[in-house]
Order: C-alpha cells, then sequence, then structure tokens
C-alpha cells in the first residue's frame, strides 16, 4: 500500500466539551513524513488527550446489520468509553446499535474511533482489525 497522505489528530477531552484538530500532510514520492508536528497542540489544563483510529469500512454493506452487531458487540465488551464518528461529524457510542447504524457508514468511508481507560489502545487496534474485515463474507 502506497501511502500519499498522512492525518493526525488531536482530541482534547475536558469531560463537558470535546475539541478535535486533525491536520492531513500530502506526502510526495520518495520522501519519509515528517511525523513531527510543527507546533505542539495547546492542551488546556485538566484536559486529556484519548487515543484515536480513522479506519476504512471494509465490509460490503458498510457498518450495517451484522457487521455493526459484531462491532458492538466487541466495543461492548472492552468495558471501555468507546466512540465512533464519521470525520468531522458527533461521535456516537459504540456500544449502540442504533447509535452504529444511524451513522450510515458505507463500505469504504472512513470512520474515527476513540477510547477512553486501560488498555484503550488495544482495544482500538482489535477494532481497526475487526473493522478493516469484510466481515460480510466471514
Amino acid at each position: 500500500m502506497d501511502v500519499t497522505q498522512v492525518t493526525t489528530c488531536f482530541i482534547v477531552d475536558l469531560g463537558h466539551v470535546r475539541s478535535t484538530d486533525c491536520t492531513t500532510t500530502d506526502l510526495q514520492p520518495d520522501l519519509q513524513p515528517d511525523t513531527t508536528p510543527d507546533t505542539k497542540p495547546v492542551i488546556p489544563e485538566g484536559a486529556r488527550l484519548m487515543p484515536t483510529r480513522t479506519v476504512t469500512i471494509a465490509s460490503s454493506v458498510g457498518l450495517h446489520a451484522r457487521p455493526a452487531a459484531l462491532f458492538v458487540e466487541a466495543a461492548s465488551s472492552s468495558g471501555l468509553d468507546v466512540e465512533i464518528a464519521k470525520p468531522g461529524e458527533d461521535p456516537v457510542d459504540a456500544t449502540s446499535i442504533l447509535g452504529v447504524m444511524a451513522l450510515g457508514a458505507k463500505h469504504g468511508e472512513e470512520v474515527v474511533l476513540t477510547a477512553e481507560g486501560d488498555g484503550a489502545d488495544e482495544t482500538l487496534d482489535s477494532l481497526v482489525e475487526l473493522l478493516s474485515r469484510d466481515l460480510d463474507a466471514e
């Protein structure tokens, strides 16, 4: 897979207010991406950074019916606060089948996952792996 763009996101959660700041950088052929941000994000006192992942939906029917149920089951079994959103839209609770299906995430569309708590990175990695497969074909 050729990488042509790198997206870096910072999510700041103040409890009652959540802010997301994303930047996308185009890569030139034969150059390695500079993963060092030009400036450090300003993180308000008391805020905490939440792990996040972006993944493309691989299931042929999108995140609907069986794929949504499998995703919700995996998110629920983590015991963590996990959210899912289309880029630029409000997140929904990833443990809610109605919320996940209401996203209307179709095959080939990207979604952003966030999780909070011990083991959040591992949970997000497993959810990314799940959504990266065609769950309808299994």
